[in-house]
């Protein structure tokens, strides 16, 4: 939105209006909040960032709770291998 292109060689350092200059930054903010595609990709980083601190939680709580139910001998390790392949 603030990058202006200059053309030396044609207009003698005068500056030259890009594409998307003609529309304010709320017309061009408007039109991307309208498309079905931006709310798709927003949906879908959402539930990525969901998603990896889901894990996130599990990786810090599951130890503590597995040795507070099954005890000492508790296999951690093969709980949190099954966790990505799901």
């Amino acid at each position: 939105m603030f990058i202006k292109e200059i053309d030396v060689e044609a207009s003698g350092g005068k500056e030259v209006s890009v594409t998307g200059s003609q529309h304010s930054s709320g017309e061009i903010l408007r039109s991307i909040l309208i498309t079905k595609s931006f709310w798709r990709y927003l949906f879908l980083v959402i539930a990525t960032l969901g998603c990896s601190s889901a894990y996130g939680y599990l990786d810090s709580m599951l130890p503590k709770y597995m040795e507070h139910t099954l005890g000492e001998g508790s296999m951690y390790g093969v709980i949190t291998m099954i966790n990505p392949l799901t």
